[in-house]
């Protein structure tokens, strides 16, 4: 059963106060005279005016025992009745009348076989968007109210909630068992066959949960993510299935162990897996992107922290280079007799013995990036151990631009093709507007009068810029859930078109565009005239001699002697203690 406490189902309150009994419960005198017109007796005074007052705010007729006696106070008194008037009918008949003069004075339709179809039709609405018993409950207690008709017995309506419920996954799970082959349906219940020597069954491993972003854990949901996704896709069986339901149908098979599941009629067992299947390749893609997203962040701040460090060794590491710069000129003055074939293997041996050509040219990076804030020079020293693994899983991932600009989807495609390549160097084919201006220098570089591509920054621009792009959803990842083209989630037309009537009125928005177009432009006159209006005694804005608005800081408020008196006076009073 529902909890009435997750639903919006009114009841009466234990206790009021003063002030919901003076504003909520005092009869107005149009209903004074109303209950005088219709009643004689001063019980009957009172049991009318109870339901006058609770059926607005209840939208049912509770028990007469069930009424607050503050309530029922309140309301003699305003009546000016004699405090052995208690609320009670002798004949049901006077009672059931009495329901119907409040039925007829606020205009409500009784909760009968008309509203229990509206009620039926609306849950299977409902149903289509909503797994919780509660929201549905809820959204056909709004329709009712909106309809004005009698709210049942919150009983009722729960029932009814599950009935629906009931039928329509029953529909749903032999629709998809329809949908299945026989070997589609032997593949599936080949889960639940329990395999040594671990003594766990396949389906156990549909509910495992990712670990730290480790090279190790890394690997081990990528391969994850294959065997899932060898089980096959599952779309076509779960197509026209609301999301909602998918969810829900994966978080109880999720919830369930495998003999659990076997006590479950076939359709709904398989249903549940496929279900449960396709919600974990989609969780394990969105696992493997945060993983990507956490390392390529945990690079840049190695990255950030390497050149701090390297800011406090600069003075160390400037003395190398400048002892190795001296000995290549000092062999290059030397060689000057020589010719270039030997003057170079030269230069060349002494690089080799300062530690070889990449770390000099690594040391010149470091010194080059401690003297400015650019980290990006030293993210190619932490990037390089996580290089394979970063590869296989962007590859593993379909991703696709949600705007038109392709450039990034370029730039990926051409440098996963480079995966293999060993040269520093590639041709200058691409377009990196998406990298900024620091990227560009450090990738862009001249060789030989031609303008080349250094491949290691290139890699690590690229791979950083896909991170940011995914935060940022510019980026998106075909199957994933918390990655997904933002656009295909949104409501079609089609569905939106209907609710505009209703959602204009709502809102107090005209329907018809010119009518919308000549409000909103009234409205920003109005808002115009008011700030024109009040411009001259604004001393927070001022407008420049350029035309242009400058916001003036706020002076704060001089602190009044009485504060700081009474700070002082607490202070003494009340003394700082230690605990």
């Amino acid at each position: 059963m529902t909890s009435i406490d997750r639903t919006i189902y009114r009841r009466m309150k234990r206790s009021y106060t003063t002030k919901e009994l003076i504003e909520a419960y005092t009869p107005t005198e149009e209903e004074r005279s109303f209950v005088s017109t219709m009643t004689r007796t001063a019980q009957n005074q009172l049991n009318l005016m109870l339901w006058i007052k609770l059926f607005p705010c209840l939208g049912y007729f509770p028990a007469l025992d069930e009424i607050p006696a503050p309530l029922v106070d309140h309301i003699r008194k305003a009546l000016d009745l004699a405090a052995d008037v208690v609320p009670g009918y002798d004949h049901d008949r006077t009672l059931y009348r009495h329901h119907q003069l409040v039925r007829e004075y606020y205009q409500i339709v009784p909760y009968g076989k008309e509203a229990r179809r509206f009620a039926l039709r609306t849950l299977l609405h409902a149903v289509r968007t909503m797994d919780n018993p509660a929201d549905m409950l809820n959204a056909t207690l709004e329709e009712l109210i909106k309809q004005r008709y009698e709210l049942p017995a919150f009983s009722t309506l729960d029932r009814l909630t599950g009935t629906v419920r009931a039928l329509v996954y029953g529909r749903i799970c032999r629709a998809v068992q329809c949908r299945m082959t026989a070997e589609i349906q032997h593949s599936l219940e080949t889960l639940f066959e329990v395999q040594l020597p671990s003594h766990r069954s396949a389906f156990s491993q549909l509910k495992l949960v990712p670990q730290s972003p480790t090279l190790s854990h890394l690997k081990a949901w990528q391969d994850r993510l294959a065997w899932l996704r060898e089980l096959g896709a599952m779309d076509a069986l779960l197509k026209d299935i609301p999301p909602a339901i998918v969810k829900h149908f994966a978080a109880e098979a999720r919830a369930l162990d495998a003999s659990e599941l076997q006590d479950y009629t076939p359709a709904k067992r398989l249903t549940l897996v496929a279900c449960l299947i396709q919600h974990a390749q989609m969780s394990t893609q969105d696992d493997l992107i945060e993983m990507f997203l956490k390392r390529m962040s945990t690079i840049q701040v190695r990255a950030k922290e390497a050149l701090q460090e390297a800011r406090d060794a600069q003075q160390k590491t400037t003395a190398q280079l400048v002892e190795t710069l001296t000995d290549l000129v000092e062999t290059s003055v030397e060689d000057k007799e020589q010719d270039d074939a030997t003057a170079g293997k030269h230069l060349r041996d002494i690089l080799e013995k300062r530690g070889g050509q990449e770390h000099v040219l690594e040391q010149c990076q470091q010194v080059a990036a401690s003297l400015s804030d650019e980290y990006q020079p030293l993210m190619w020293h932490f990037y390089k151990s996580h290089r394979k693994a970063l590869f296989q899983l962007v590859r593993s991932l379909p991703l696709r631009s949600t705007t038109q600009d392709q450039v990034l989807i370029t730039a990926l495609n051409f440098i996963l093709t480079q995966e293999h390549r060993r040269s520093l160097f590639l041709p200058d084919t691409l377009d990196l507007s998406f990298a900024s201006e620091i990227w560009q220098r450090l990738i862009r570089i001249k060789r030989k009068k031609r303008t080349k591509l250094a491949r290691r920054p290139l890699e690590a621009c690229i791979f950083a810029a896909v991170a940011d792009e995914l935060k940022a959803g510019d980026l998106a990842v075909e199957g994933s859930e918390r990655f997904a083209d933002y656009r295909a989630q949104l409501l079609p037309w089609e569905m939106c078109e209907p609710q505009v009537a209703e959602y204009c009125q709502e809102v107090s928005l005209p329907r018809d565009t010119h009518a919308f177009v000549t409000q909103l432009r009234e409205r920003l006159t109005e808002v115009v005239a008011q700030v024109d209006t009040a411009f001259p005694t604004n001393k927070s804005v001022e407008i420049t001699a350029k035309g242009e608005p400058v916001l003036k800081r706020i002076k704060g408020k001089a602190v009044p002697a009485s504060r700081i008196a009474l700070q002082e006076a607490l202070r003494h009073a009340l003394p700082d203690r230690s605990v």
